[in-house]
């Protein structure tokens, strides 16, 4: 920096001179003119500086640029990627409906993208690689729409080919059917079915690079016409239409392994046709007829024809059948069709035996209340059991009347009034015991004391059964009969009539020797005496909480057992004779 002189500074005098100096300016050069040229420098090293920061800032931002698009490439690979994916996983008509929206979706992702771009050079540059990518893309989508969609017309013609065959199978069922005019539009319905069907197999294999006329499209060809042929043939055979059937065959060639299986089966259901009507047409007319093969089984007599009643008759008309394996056959069926028959019957004849004893199950319903229209239908044997049966339960009824009230004996009219009801000798025995009166006075008191006695210890049944309750009636008679049996054989070992004190000791002794009978829910407790045969099965006593089933007790141990306790003066009811088998060690 330039100094200032010091002439343009006062200056003082030395001390004692007492004067200023005067100013003066000193000696100086030109003043130069710096002001253009420095300015010229000033540019030139801003224009210096400026490049340099333009150089910069250049090659920073093709950093950038190059950084996003790289990332938006990036991106927009992954999403076309994803689209591409997605849409080779189609197959047939989704291929073709999916494409275009494919496409739309994948451009118009990459233009999402390009359009998140800061700047033109950005999207310049994205905009070529991602069209690179794009067609690279499509491409590969393209071909795979082409390949579905020729696969997609490939299966529909295969499809429409089958539906078509099956159309054709079922026009031939009208082949007899004419128009107004005459014309067989059956047949020309199946004629042009079938061509469609062959018509869209030829497109089918096209569709698939075989060449026409090749031995490839043949053998398709072909097998339009054996599915046809296998149809028809089958429902000719349903129909039992044999020789239509053979003539079809006849008149359409097909595959040798197909005619081969066709022609086995219809020789094989046309026998079995045959063998079906000629045993059904020998049970019912006696006559060798079959519609399968009227040529060979139509036989006609003149006059009436019987048919076979029996199988060993029908038997003996298979003896006409000329074939050896169709009349085995045919015997074989009349033997299946007889013993159907016989089953048949069985089982009708079981229900209607069910039915009776469920009528008759019914408290008060005797033989004689039963419908006659199942009467009848019985058989011989049937009505037989069921006519004993009933005779059995109406001499149980009688007698059961005779044990509660013995002066019935003594009414002549009561005694013919029952006589159906009662066997013979039955009906004698009674008549006999008019002549003893008194012996029927004394079982009148014997019977009445009993009854008095089965009132008094709640076995109301017992001592007057219900109308119709045969169980009871057959308790009643059961406890009568060995009530009296018990009197009489004590008398006779005595040798006198009993007083009515010593038969009401063997009247209580009997009534109370009592045992469980096993049954369904709770077990009662009855008198031994009174038990039918079914129950006696069931009876059993309790000692020392174990039950004693009787039937387990030999009867031959058991009569040993109640003489030993009676020589002993020990009591002979079950129980007692029970608890001694037991301690015994349960001897057989």
């Amino acid at each position: 920096m330039p100094t200032v002189p010091s002439s343009f500074i006062p200056q003082v005098g030395m001390a004692g001179e007492g004067s200023f100096v005067p100013y003066q300016a000193p000696p100086v050069m030109p003043m130069d003119e710096a002001t253009s040229k420095q300015q010229e420098e000033l540019g030139r090293a801003m224009i210096a500086a400026g490049n340099t920061a333009y150089r910069l800032g250049s090659a920073m931002q093709d950093d950038i640029d190059d950084a996003a698009t790289k990332e938006a490439d990036t991106a927009a690979i992954g999403v076309m990627t994803k689209i591409r994916s997605d849409f080779m996983s189609t197959s047939g008509k989704d291929a073709e409906s999916n494409y275009q929206s494919s496409v739309d979706q994948m451009s118009s992702a990459v233009n999402g993208i390009m359009d998140g771009l800061g700047n033109d050079t950005q999207k310049r540059m994205f905009q070529q690689v991602a069209a690179r990518n794009m067609a690279t893309f499509q491409s590969q989508m393209y071909d795979h729409r082409n390949a579905q969609t020729k696969q997609w017309a490939s299966n529909e013609a295969a499809a429409r080919a089958d539906k078509y065959s099956d159309l054709a199978i079922i026009s031939y069922g009208d082949r007899n059917k004419t128009d107004v005019a005459g014309r067989p539009m059956g047949l020309v319905n199946y004629q042009a079915n079938l061509e469609i069907a062959v018509q869209e197999v030829r497109k089918a294999a096209s569709l698939n690079g075989i060449p026409e006329g090749s031995e490839q499209m043949k053998a398709m060809e072909q097998k339009v016409y054996d599915k046809v042929a296998t149809g028809v043939v089958n429902d000719l055979m349903n129909a039992r239409q044999y020789a239509q059937a053979k003539t079809f065959l006849d008149d359409h060639p097909v595959d040798p392994k197909v005619d081969t299986s066709l022609r086995s089966s219809l020789d094989a259901n046309r026998q079995r046709s045959v063998v079906g009507e000629l045993a059904t047409s020998i049970k019912q007319t006696g006559l060798l007829m079959s519609t399968s093969d009227p040529d060979t089984y139509w036989q006609q007599k003149d006059g009436p024809v019987e048919p076979p009643t029996t199988l060993r008759e029908a038997l003996v008309l298979t003896d006409q059948i000329a074939d050896d394996q169709t009349r085995k056959f045919v015997q074989a069926e009349l033997r299946t069709q007889f013993a159907q028959e016989d089953a048949l019957i069985e089982q009708e004849n079981r229900i209607l035996i069910d039915n009776v004893e469920q009528f008759l199950a019914v408290p008060g319903n005797t033989l004689a209340d039963l419908p006659p229209d199942q009467f009848g239908r019985l058989r011989p044997v049937d009505r037989a059991k069921y006519m004993a049966g009933q005779r059995q339960q109406d001499e149980m009824t009688v007698m059961e009347q005779v044990a509660r009230n013995p002066a019935l004996v003594t009414d002549g009219d009561w005694l013919e009034r029952n006589r159906s009801k009662m066997t013979h000798s039955t009906f004698v025995k009674l008549l006999g015991e008019r002549g003893k009166p008194d012996r029927i006075l004394s079982a009148t008191i014997d019977a009445d004391q009993l009854e008095a006695t089965l009132l008094r210890n709640g076995f109301n049944k017992i001592a007057n059964p219900p109308r119709g309750d045969d169980a009871a009636a057959a308790q009643s008679l059961y406890m009568r009969d060995n009530v009296k049996t018990l009197i009489n054989a004590e008398q006779e070992r005595i040798g006198r009539q009993l007083s009515r004190d010593e038969k009401q000791r063997i009247i209580d002794r009997t009534v109370l020797d009592k045992v469980f009978v096993s049954r369904w829910g709770s077990d009662p407790e009855v008198p031994f005496a009174s038990m039918t045969p079914g129950e006696l099965a069931q009876a059993y006593v309790t000692v020392d909480k174990q039950d004693i089933m009787l039937r387990d007790i030999p009867p031959a141990r058991m009569t040993q057992i109640r003489t030993a306790l009676e020589r002993s003066g020990l009591p002979t009811d079950i129980r007692n004779i029970a608890e001694t088998w037991l301690r015994a060690g349960k001897p057989q």
